[in-house]
């Protein structure tokens, strides 16, 4: 069995010209098995690579042709020589022939030649490739990213991790820019206006977190990171040549700030630190004491830096109301660790983790492909959150 693909295009401007016909592709079949079955992965690349070819031809070539009269005069315009320009697509880099005019001297020019599809094309990525870049680099890495779209789409020339990056990088600097200048506050209304409003309902629940990445300028993996203070579960083995005194003083003043910070007690939280303290330099130095300790010290800046901002848990308890944390630290794992921490080996710069962050927060609210559509009306969103909209 042989099957073909015509291609027929039909001009706009003049009705009674016979359309174009154009075979695109053609394939031949024997028997049917598995691996025979339709068309293969390479084929309908091939195929898609076909039609983009005759497609982008009549495009550009109409687009030029409009543009050859000038706009003020009429007269056509004098031809000085032809590029090439490369835009990036889904279906290949594609290389433009680019015609480079002079400008009519009926009006005043900051250059004297141009290229119109340059003009029209400032861009030299399509808003396909790049919302996919950015897409897909908001939920895994740049590498793989690269890779996932290079095995599926008809790219040509294999794509970059480092391209991924800055492409990325350019739609999240985009956004934004949509942003304006940052701002000491949105409330735009008075204090009498905003003592008019309705009490809302209660209780309301706030919360604060924050996660790490590592950081481009660290020296070892291990900089910059805070260990986990441990009571349950510490034995003589950690500590050696430490007496049972020392091991029980150590365990108890562990409970007693853990009770302290329960309560919301900072004042005794941060003298059971200093006696914590004490207890350590009591025992023998070596590589426990010494994590421990210096796991001690950053929990002492930690307390001292927001001790207006622990709550009393005990009596929020009391209280009925929510005293988890859980829903912030799912946030901060969904949004940064997933992505930036975990199972990563990837050191970023403050700039690089803020870019990326704020394209996956919109890839994470199914937001991306709206903001997309709104610089681009005719990119095509997914039919999902197409019906979301709607």
């Amino acid at each position: 069995m042989k099957v073909s693909v015509q291609l027929i295009v039909h001009p706009d401007d003049d009705a009674a010209a016979a359309p174009m016909v154009r075979e695109v592709f053609s394939l031949d079949r024997d028997g049917l098995t598995p691996d025979t079955l339709g068309l293969q992965l390479a084929e309908a690349q091939d195929l898609l690579v076909a039609v983009q070819d005759t497609v982008i031809t009549h495009q550009v070539r109409d687009a030029v042709a409009a543009q050859v009269p000038c706009p003020y005069c009429g007269r056509p315009r004098r031809h000085k020589d032809t590029r090439a320009i490369v835009v990036r697509s889904l279906f290949g880099a594609l290389r433009l022939p680019s015609p480079r005019w002079w400008h009519c001297p009926c009006r005043d020019q900051p250059t004297r030649t141009f290229q119109p599809l340059a003009a029209v094309l400032p861009e030299r990525t399509t808003p396909e490739l790049a919302y996919l870049q950015a897409r897909f680099a908001g939920l895994v890495s740049y590498g793989i990213t690269a890779k996932l779209l290079g095995e599926l789409l008809p790219l040509g020339r294999r794509l970059h991790p480092a391209v991924v990056r800055r492409q990325t990088q350019a739609v999240a600097a985009r956004l934004e820019g949509e942003l304006g200048e940052e701002q000491f506050s949105f409330i735009d209304t008075c204090q009498r206006d905003r003592d008019e409003l309705p009490r809302p309902d209660l209780p309301l629940t706030v919360g604060l977190d924050g996660g790490y990445v590592h950081s481009s300028t660290q020296r070892t993996r291990r900089d910059g990171w805070f260990e986990v203070l441990k009571a349950h579960g510490m034995q003589d083995k950690e500590f050696p040549n430490a007496g049972a005194d020392a091991i029980t003083e150590i365990g108890r003043n562990l409970e007693l700030l853990k009770w302290f910070l329960w309560h919301g007690n900072v004042f005794r939280a941060l003298q059971t630190v200093e006696d914590l303290t004490v207890a350590l330099d009591a025992v023998p130095h070596g590589p426990e004491q010494a994590k421990l300790g210096k796991a001690v010290g950053e929990f002492d800046t930690y307390l001292r830096a927001n001790a207006e901002r622990i709550p009393n848990y005990g009596e929020r308890r009391r209280a009925g109301e929510a005293i988890s944390t859980a829903f912030t630290e799912s946030t901060v794992n969904q949004v940064i660790s997933k992505r930036m921490v975990k199972k990563q080996q990837m050191r970023w710069t403050p700039q690089g983790a803020h870019l990326l962050l704020q394209v996956r927060c919109r890839v994470l609210n199914e937001q991306l492909a709206d903001d997309f559509h709104r610089w681009y009306p005719a990119f095509t969103r997914a039919p999902e959150t197409a019906a979301l909209a709607a």
